[in-house]
């Protein structure tokens, strides 16, 4: 895995930020109707799509893709197929906002958006729109329906919308803009999505899926349908 380091390369950097898939240390909230593995493979399974959708959204545009895993379990990286335009960082220390910072930072603190791999079917003009986001002043958030958000994307660093958050809450979203308003940065919401973390979330990303024709979207649902299977008493 390499290391975090300055680039001058690209215009722009797409950066995931996101837990190795180790089993027990993701989706715990899915644990108990699910195995830790089989919660473990859900988390891959939506990582894999919103790698090859990030990679899609970028084709010929000149941006880089970084996939930022914790170090510690850096080897398990190694479970994915990763489309061959990402490069593999270590996150770095701290909480998620100074991981997030100091990640900006060493990329060279140009333009950058920040996604998650909870919301894997993000409409593609979201998608689209947080891409163009990079290239406009101030930032541009995408709330989720658990008072978190999606994506952060701004034309440089905005340390005042990193720190002060209490991350993992539902006050992720409202802190952020409130951040914002003291800082005198414009923010600007794109579409509202919901993300999985619970067992009822997970389902109600199968049935969204039901009517989606976008290849990855469907290889997602082809998964989680075999899981739902496989799991099945």
């Amino acid at each position: 895995m390499a290391s975090i380091h300055h680039t001058d390369g690209p215009c722009g950097h797409l950066v995931l930020v996101a837990k190795p898939v180790v089993p027990g240390r993701v989706k715990p909230r899915l644990i108990g109707p699910l195995t830790a593995l089989e919660a473990a493979e859900v988390h891959r399974l939506m990582l894999q799509c919103v790698l090859e959708r990030l990679a899609d959204s970028v084709a010929d545009t000149g941006h880089g893709l970084v996939l930022a895993l914790d170090g510690t379990c850096g080897a398990a990286a190694r479970t994915l197929d990763l489309p061959a335009a990402w490069r593999v960082i270590d996150q770095g220390p701290g909480d998620l906002g100074e991981r997030m910072a100091g990640i900006w930072s060493c990329l060279g603190g140009g333009p950058a958006a920040f996604f998650g791999a909870d919301c894997p079917d993000v409409p593609r003009p979201a998608l689209r729109s947080a891409v163009a986001a990079m290239a406009r002043p101030g930032a541009s958030i995408g709330p989720t329906e658990d008072g978190g958000y999606w994506t952060l994307a701004a034309s440089g660093p905005v340390p005042a919308l990193l720190s002060g958050i209490d991350w993992g809450t539902p006050s992720v979203y409202h802190q952020t803009r409130e951040a914002a308003r003291r800082g005198g940065i414009a923010i600007t919401d794109l579409d509202h999505w919901a993300d999985v973390d619970t067992h009822e979330d997970l389902q109600a990303l199968r049935r969204r899926l039901m009517d989606q024709d976008e290849p990855v979207l469907v290889r997602l649902r082809a998964g989680l349908d075999r899981l739902h299977r496989e799991s099945r008493p």
